[in-house]
């Protein structure tokens, strides 16, 4: 999604021909990952209702956070297993994963485009496999 590459195993399953055409066109590929936006960890199962129960500090915290800068009620919309859905994760090569779990590589809102983000890192270097720092996020399945 990132980097352009295509997941290995998909790129497995394709014909030479097009992995030849791909390859031709200056396309590869790459173990990828999903990645979540917003980490389940930070919602499943809870109810800040209930005093005490495990995590439910920390939780609140963040989705304090994620409700004043995102405007996202992460128990409406993220709770339980929708935090698995399409809009809460996307695909990134094993490297970029590595780099956004551990904040190293963000994504920031183009004004005015739809769905459009830069690509932002703490530094250039993260950024060498990244071959067009603007990304507009689709899918066939909304």
């Amino acid at each position: 999604m990132v980097t352009g590459k295509y997941d290995s195993g998909y790129a497995a399953t394709l014909p030479v021909a097009t992995l030849d055409a791909l390859f031709a066109a200056g396309s590869r590929s790459s173990i990828t990952h999903l990645a979540h936006i917003f980490p389940s960890f930070a919602s499943m199962g809870l109810n800040p209702e209930v005093e005490g129960q495990p995590k439910s500090h920390y939780s609140s915290t963040v989705w304090g956070i994620i409700n004043c800068f995102a405007h996202i009620n992460v128990l409406e919309e993220l709770d339980g297993p929708q935090i698995h859905s399409i809009s809460n994760v996307l695909t990134l090569s094993a490297n970029m994963h590595n780099l956004f779990d551990n904040l190293m590589l963000w994504f920031e809102e183009v004004p005015n485009t739809p769905n459009s983000y830069h690509i932002c890192s703490s530094h250039l270097i993260y950024l060498g496999d990244v071959p067009n720092r603007l990304v507009t996020f689709t899918t066939k399945y909304r």
